[in-house]
């Protein structure tokens, strides 16, 4: 997964761009004393450097090449590497009286007859007694930068990136921060989808080093996003690319954090934290946010290897069955949550999606009864306390909601699997306590991968039908009619990269890929 990143990576640098990862490159394999000579008078030295091996120091020079070399490239590069060798002029730092080392440097590989010429280049020096010429090639530098992922980004660290950096190590950094960050990988060229990918590694490992595999796994969700508005622009075969190594990187982070949930997802105490004064408002988050990042996974996992999916759907089952925070959304916020995770438990066991979905209704129609409703998406987390609370405090004064998102994303779900008694008790209830579903519609165009776009529109007014007669099949809503059935991306066979970007941008539903996803998944 990571080879393919750097090595589409590698592809995208010109020989001066590479030069700021192979520095950081030398440093970490034990290299001192470097200095970068490019210019005029390199004498046929890109670097130089010293090294210490057994009590012995050697003064290293380096010619770097970009891409691959056959046989006329290398020849070229022959005659620099025999003035690196047998020119003392190079820079005050070069002691023309240690033993030396000479290394030829590609991105790429050599190719055709340039293996054998080099093999026999490096035979030649020896016979003359000078040993250590080497080559390092394209795998050289991957096997590096696979060990050491952050090298890649060397010298190209963004203010954004190193603050989020940051962030993740005082414990600060949200998922919204990311979402922000990872908007600069949406668009451009080639190289800065490759460099997105690479931040994303860099962020993900860094979260998990902090503890948050959540966040791990939401950065790749982020660069699965990244991957989709790339498929939707240009279909390239870039995107597909991209789209599975981001899957990949999700994947991993979810697996993590369901082997760490492994046998307590029963436990109270696994989701409550410890020495919390407002544990009140962090477990249903917690539970919620756990419960989506491993509904996803077995979502994923169902496509690609139906057998395997079994341990994920099960924790999530689990987790349904025994915590009553997955059925309280604590502001809308969290409706996207309800997506996944009703897909995988109503394609695992309806009986259980019939508690689950009736418990989210009951939760959303009492918040909106007796408090003024649940907080909106994009609220902070001081205004998600006001509302939940509001009512029972007297100090505490929001004004009543009207619209949820929640409300909508309850009642796509009891759509899609046609479940009409589900049904008939949401809109009752809803419609009880005067709440109206919150829709966002989206046209078949990259808007879906974006919050704002010329085609993103809402709907706040009662769209729903009131009783289960719906004249199309499941489509009970006049934005379940005129949503394209199916979208492109799902139709290029990427229905769940699809559900991912509800997970991204959490303010839209997309009811027909949910239905393509309840017909269509492998039992």
């Amino acid at each position: 997964m990571l080879d393919d990143v750097l090595g589409n990576y590698l592809d995208t640098l010109t020989e001066r761009e590479f030069d700021a990862p192979f520095l950081a490159i030398l440093r970490v394999r034990g290299y001192y004393d470097i200095h970068f000579l490019h210019g005029a008078f390199e004498f046929g030295k890109d670097f130089i450097a010293k090294l210490d091996v057994s009590g012995v120091t050697y003064q290293v020079s380096f010619q770097t090449k970009g891409g691959n070399i056959g046989v006329g490239d290398w020849r070229e590069a022959r005659g620099q590497i025999d003035e690196m060798r047998t020119n003392n002029l190079a820079h005050p730092n070069f002691d023309a009286s240690l033993p030396r080392r000479t290394i030829f440097v590609t991105t790429g590989r050599l190719t055709g007859a340039a293996p054998l010429s080099s093999q026999e280049y490096g035979r030649h020096l020896d016979q003359l007694g000078e040993g250590g010429f080497e080559v390092w090639d394209r795998e050289t530098i991957l096997g590096d930068l696979t060990r050491h992922p952050d090298l890649s980004v060397a010298g190209n660290l963004d203010e954004q990136l190193l603050r989020i950096v940051v962030e993740i190590a005082s414990g600060t950094a949200t998922p919204t921060m990311l979402e922000e960050y990872s908007r600069t990988w949406l668009d451009g060229p080639a190289k800065s989808m490759w460099r997105g990918a690479l931040s994303a590694g860099v962020i993900a490992s860094r979260c998990r080093e902090a503890n948050r595999l959540d966040l791990a796994a939401v950065t790749g969700l982020l660069l699965v996003r990244a991957s989709a508005f790339r498929l939707i622009a240009d279909g390239s075969a870039d995107g597909d690319v991209l789209a599975d190594v981001a899957g990949d990187l999700f994947e991993r982070y979810a697996i993590e954090l369901g082997d760490r949930c492994r046998g307590r997802e029963a436990d109270p105490d696994l989701f409550l934290g410890a020495g919390e004064i407002a544990i009140w408002t962090t477990y249903p988050i917690r539970v919620l946010r756990t419960a989506e990042v491993l509904a996803l996974a077995a979502l994923r996992q169902r496509y690609r290897d139906s057998g395997g999916a079994g341990g994920l759907e099960g924790q999530v089952l689990e987790i349904v069955h025994a915590q009553p925070g997955a059925a309280h959304p604590f502001s809308d916020a969290w409706a996207a949550s309800l997506v996944p995770i009703g897909l995988v438990v109503g394609l695992s066991d309806q009986e259980l999606f019939g508690r689950w979905a009736t418990e989210v209704v009951r939760w959303i129609a009492n918040r909106y009864d007796d408090s003024p409703g649940l907080a909106p998406l994009g609220a902070t987390p001081r205004e998600e306390v006001d509302y939940v609370a509001g009512a029972a405090l007297e100090h505490v004064n929001v004004e009543r909601r009207t619209t949820c998102l929640s409300a909508t994303a309850i009642l796509d779900l009891v759509s899609v699997f046609e479940r009409s008694d589900l049904y008939e008790l949401a809109v009752n209830e809803l419609l009880a306590v005067g709440v109206f579903p919150d829709v966002v519609e989206v046209g078949d165009n990259t808007d879906q991968a974006v919050r704002d776009g010329e085609t993103v529109t809402r709907q706040v007014n009662w769209a729903h039908d009131e009783s289960w007669t719906p004249t199309d099949g499941w489509k009970t809503a006049a934005h379940h009619r005129r949503t394209p059935d199916p979208f492109s991306l799902c139709a290029r066979g990427r229905m769940w990269e699809h559900l991912a970007l509800i997970a991204v941008l959490r303010d839209r539903m997309f009811a027909t890929t949910q239905r393509h996803v309840v017909m269509g998944a492998p039992r």
